[in-house]
């Protein structure tokens, strides 16, 4: 407990400020859907570092890390069988100052963790901010033994593999097909597969390629393959079609084989594609928030949506904190890239931005933070966020905005009002200047949409268009409840072939009091 001042009337007022400041970070704290804890070293005679104790924990601590009562109790007391390289990082930053993000398992506890320590006054104190991702790293190891299942299964079968893209480039060939033709990978794949593999009938391969291509449809032809020592086998070609989510032509994924194993192998393709999609589909959920916050005199409701036909997760995120004065925050956000990569990435950044946004002012200054921790642990080189702090009591909403399509102000009554100020370069681009704040009043019964671009994105359609669309309907169901709002918005801006991107969407309403 801090012994309080007798003295002076300053003293007095320094003490109370101090109480309550700590009273709203405590409550911050309590509020974040992520373990916290601060804890501080002990040492032995000789001043080196042993153990460390717990002084505070969130309620999600427990959670996180299945130790009960931990407060007062040092981690060696806890598991005693705990890994020595947990105490070597903690006392490093701890007594050497600093932050530290890193991702690592435990088998003492059975659990892996993603982790962000800072040390705090006085010196062998530390606080951290962390979650448990084994279930988003037991998702990322099936998802890449489906991908390698996948190449087993194409490399094993008695099929000759291949994959082109629209220009008939191919991008892709199956170890049977190397084997059968004697090529390398190295050159097997780009234009000089087809002259390898048609060097008498090159130009028929060609035109009845381009004639397929030009309407679409599947390309079968009968043709031989050569192989290095002169002889040939006569089979049959089959090219399925590849097309994106909203049915532009990408090229085609087809086989050489015996007509009678065709059916089989096809079959054998589309399950593996199937499991591939579930697995990334739960990557992805496993990777948002579990949670929103709220706060009284607001309904706050957020939405996500994967792309129709993804083989990969994406880099999309929404997040919803408390401040410690008392605001909410929301912020929605996206990692370039559909990829493995972008979804640790995004994990990361999601992770880091809520541990500085505790201790946020203004939207632009969190930026700011988000923008240096995420070139300083090279995490990614491109991303994009919009952040706004509501105060529910004046209805003010500041906000920022690092390359991300504006928010959008629904009133109860007239137009809506995007916010389009305070805008600046995404995360990542190493330049060297601060961000910009903007505000707006947020009447009773107004509601604050926050979305990722694959919302109004549409190919070969303009932004400008999405966005207007994106207009019509909020205002169309502006009365709706927020998570009825969110449901009816994600379901009219898909098209009939779904969304080729994901999709986030968050939805804060101001109550009227």
């Amino acid at each position: 407990m801090r012994e309080e001042s007798h003295g002076s009337q300053p003293d007095s007022v320094d003490a109370e400020a101090l109480r309550e400041s700590e009273s709203r970070l405590r409550a911050v704290f309590t509020a974040i859907d992520q373990g916290y804890c601060m804890c501080e070293l002990v040492l032995d005679d000789d001043g080196e570092p042993v153990d460390y104790r717990f002084l505070e924990t969130n309620p999600l601590f427990e959670a996180a890390t299945g130790l009960v009562d931990a407060t007062g109790h040092t981690a060696l007391e806890l598991v005693p069988d705990l890994e020595p390289h947990w105490l070597e990082t903690y006392a490093n930053v701890a007594l050497g100052g600093g932050s530290l993000r890193f991702e690592q398992e435990s088998p003492a506890m059975g659990r892996r963790f993603d982790v962000f320590v800072t040390a705090v006054e006085p010196r062998g104190r530390f606080v951290l901010v962390f979650s448990d991702v084994t279930q988003r790293h037991e998702a990322e190891i099936s998802l890449r033994e489906s991908e390698a299942q996948f190449r087993s299964m194409a490399d094993s079968v008695p099929v000759m593999i291949w994959v082109t893209d629209s220009e008939g480039t191919c991008t892709y060939l199956s170890k049977r097909w190397y084997d059968f033709t004697g090529q390398t990978p190295e050159t097997g794949l780009g234009l000089g597969w087809l002259e390898a593999t048609h060097p008498d009938d090159r130009e028929r391969v060609e035109e009845s390629f381009l004639s397929a291509a030009a309407d679409h449809r599947p390309f079968e032809l009968d043709y031989r393959l050569r192989r290095d020592d002169g002889s040939y086998r006569w089979t049959l070609d089959a090219g399925t079609p590849r097309t994106g989510a909203d049915g532009e032509f990408l090229g085609y994924v087809g086989s050489v084989i015996d007509i009678t194993g065709r059916k089989e192998a096809e079959e054998r393709l589309r399950r593996l594609h199937d499991e591939e999609h579930r697995l990334a589909l739960r990557l992805q959920r496993a990777l948002l928030p579990a949670r929103v916050v709220s706060l009284p005199g607001l309904d706050v409701a957020t939405h996500y949506a994967a792309a129709e036909n993804a083989l990969e997760v994406g880099g999309d995120w929404y997040e919803t904190f408390t401040l410690a004065d008392g605001r909410l925050g929301v912020a929605v956000g996206d990692v370039v890239g559909h990829n493995l990569d972008a979804a640790v990435a995004m994990g990361q950044l999601r992770s880091g931005f809520l541990a500085l946004a505790t201790f946020a002012q203004h939207p632009s200054r969190l930026l700011d933070a988000v923008d240096a921790f995420a070139v300083r642990h090279a995490i990614t080189d491109f991303a994009t966020v919009c952040c706004a702090f509501l105060d529910p009591v004046s209805g003010v909403v500041s906000y920022s905005s690092a390359g991300h399509p504006p928010m959008v102000l629904v009133p109860e009554h007239g137009p809506v009002v995007w916010l389009d100020g305070a805008r600046s370069a995404p995360l990542g681009l190493e330049l060297d200047r601060h961000r910009g704040d903007a505000t707006v009043v947020m009447e009773p019964g107004s509601v604050l949409v926050g979305f990722s671009d694959g919302l109004v994105e549409r190919r070969g359609e303009s932004i400008d268009v999405g966005l207007a669309r994106l207009d019509a309907v909020v205002a169309a169901h502006r009365h709706l409840p927020v998570g009825e709002l969110g449901r009816r918005i994600v379901l009219e801006m898909m098209t009939t072939a779904g969304y080729e991107d994901d999709v986030v969407v968050a939805c804060v309403r101001r109550l009227a009091g």
